[in-house]
């Protein structure tokens, strides 16, 4: 992994963090949408299905830079080490999430993985 492919992952999990409060934050008024069943006729669209539509479209952009930093990971050796990184960067987790996943009594354990693998970069 190089130095620009860690950026990489820094900067996509903000936007991962970021996306995610925004597809929150759009599911929670979907139940209370008043469904009528009749189309609208006033030129304002579809409530709900404007609602659908914008989730899609956040939901592909979570995917993709799911993907990519997937890939970035993969190549991470070893494997346990690779696991802390897709968990933490690609799944979104936060540290505690990922000692628990792993059998970590503490989150400092993947963490300090993650940061040994990272300091190997800059030497």
């Amino acid at each position: 992994m190089t130095q620009q492919e860690l950026d990489t992952l820094e900067h996509n999990r903000r936007q991962l963090r970021r996306l995610q409060s925004q597809l929150d934050s759009l599911c929670e008024p979907i139940g209370a949408v008043p469904m009528t069943g009749m189309p609208s006729g006033g030129g304002g669209g579809n409530t709900v299905e404007s609602l659908v539509i914008q989730k899609e479209s956040i939901q592909s952009e979570i995917d993709s830079l799911r993907q990519e930093s997937r890939r970035i990971c993969f190549a991470i050796e070893p494997p346990r080490t690779r696991r802390v990184f897709v968990l933490f960067y690609a799944e979104g987790m936060t540290w505690e999430r990922v000692a628990d996943e792993m059998g970590y009594s503490e989150w400092k354990g993947p963490q300090r993985l993650r940061n040994r693998y990272v300091k190997k970069l800059s030497v």
